[in-house]
């Protein structure tokens, strides 16, 4: 199968942004909105695959959730967009499945960061963004390997991320216009379930203004005809974790 870039439309999604952007911060139900979740909602059983992998690769953070070192956190986290919970077994307490999916994701990339870039702090770009929960935990969890974090992504949904961000008195600069993006760091770019739904015309400006210039990163492919040229970095991929059923996305580091 040759590959072929994507052409998602994703009108219903800002239009519930907008609506979401009308009420105040604290009161945001971001997970009763089908049009929101359908682009960065966790089932509970997914979350629990989760917990799973966090358990079998970062032994060291469940002990520290169990033992309540990340319960601040979670609570700050989950002051926005009243999450639903569910109970796990592995973190002996309720959590929002698609907070521990971010604390995975963080985790991951936290190594890779240190172990590509040891001692270095970078200027992080992350495309497609969500609510802003990624850069949170990242922001959390690896502040040392963090010179600047980026995020580009539709306008509607960098204001989004600007209210969210901004309860969490997490830094960030927001941009939904790649071409105005200044190199001033080694960067490393993040995108997880985003560059890989774009389509072909999106790729070609991403890669042009960023990717091509990053000197490294990490990206959740979701587009399963194959993987397109966006950077001259070797690629190391592996299949995405947990394996969801009938699911092919892979995990690229580069």
């Amino acid at each position: 199968m040759s590959y072929t870039a994507a052409n998602n439309n994703y009108e219903l999604y800002v239009k519930s942004i907008l609506e979401i952007l009308e009420i105040p911060v604290e009161s945001m139900n971001l997970f009763q909105n089908q049009n929101i979740t359908g682009v960065f909602g966790v089932s509970d059983e997914f979350g629990a695959m989760y917990c799973k992998c966090l358990q079998d690769e970062f032994p060291e953070e469940v002990k520290k959730i169990r033992d309540g070192a990340y319960n601040s956190l979670f609570t700050e986290f989950h002051s926005i967009g009243k999450p639903t919970m569910f109970y796990s077994d592995i973190l002996g307490q309720s959590i929002n499945a698609n907070t521990i999916r971010y604390v995975y994701h963080a985790l991951l990339i936290k190594k890779y960061m240190e172990h590509k870039f040891p001692g270095k702090a970078l200027q992080v770009v992350e495309i497609g963004g969500g609510y802003g929960g990624l850069c949170f935990w990242l922001s959390k969890l690896a502040p040392t390997s963090i010179k600047k974090y980026e995020i580009f992504d539709l306008d509607a949904v960098t204001k989004l991320q600007k209210r969210c961000l901004e309860k969490w008195n997490v830094a960030c600069s927001y941009s939904d216009n790649p071409f105005t993006w200044t190199k001033t760091d080694t960067t490393f770019v993040i995108s997880n379930y985003g560059f890989s739904e774009f389509n072909e015309l999106f790729q070609r400006v991403y890669t042009q203004t960023v990717t091509s210039k990053s000197e490294g990163g990490f990206m959740i492919w979701n587009n399963w005809t194959g993987v397109c040229k966006f950077t001259e970095n070797k690629i190391a991929m592996e299949n995405e974790r947990p394996a969801f059923p009938g699911c092919h996305n892979l995990f690229l580091y580069f």
